[in-house]
C-alpha cells in the first residue's frame, strides 16, 4: 500500500539553459521504508504515453539483493506509463547499492512488455502522479 504526498502538484520549476534533474516526493510506502521520486524534468508526453524517471530510496539495511547479496541505496528507473488503458512497462532500472556500486540492468532486457498498473501499488502511484501532470 503506499501513500501519496500531500501538495504534490505545487511545484515551482525554474528554467535554464542546463537541464538538472528535479526529483519530487510522489509518495512512500505504509511502513515508510521505501520513499519514491519523479524527475519531473524528465517527464515527456507522446499522446496517451508519458516518460519519466523514477527513485525510489530505502532506509538504510531494508532491502538486500538476492544475488549479491548487496543493500540497495536507491533504484532508479524509466517507466512508460499508457495513461488511458491504465498500462506501464520497464524501460530501464539502475540499482544502487549502499557500497556505492552500482548495477545497470542490460539494455537487451527492455523494453520490457506491457503490463496493467494494479491499485494500490507504486505503480499506480506514479500513474495518478504523471497521468495528471500538465506541461
Amino acid at each position: 500500500m503506499w501513500r501519496v504526498r500531500a501538495g504534490m502538484l505545487t511545484l515551482v520549476i525554474v528554467c535554464s539553459t542546463a537541464q538538472a534533474s528535479n526529483w519530487v516526493t510522489i509518495g512512500e510506502s505504509n511502513d515508510g521504508l521505501i520513499e519514491t521520486f519523479i524527475d519531473v524534468s524528465s517527464i515527456r508526453i507522446e499522446g496517451d504515453v508519458r516518460r519519466a524517471w523514477f527513485k525510489s530510496v530505502y532506509k538504510t539495511h531494508t532491502k538486500k539483493s538476492t544475488g549479491n547479496g548487496k543493500y540497495w541505496s536507491y533504484y532508479v528507473d524509466k517507466d512508460a506509463i499508457n495513461c488511458t488503458q491504465e498500462m506501464r512497462r520497464a524501460e530501464a532500472d539502475i540499482i544502487h547499492y549502499e557500497d556505492g556500486a552500482y548495477e545497470s540492468m542490460p539494455a537487451e532486457n527492455y523494453p520490457k512488455p506491457w503490463a496493467p498498473v494494479p491499485p494500490d501499488t507504486l505503480g499506480s502511484v506514479k500513474m495518478q502522479f504523471i497521468c495528471t501532470w500538465k506541461s
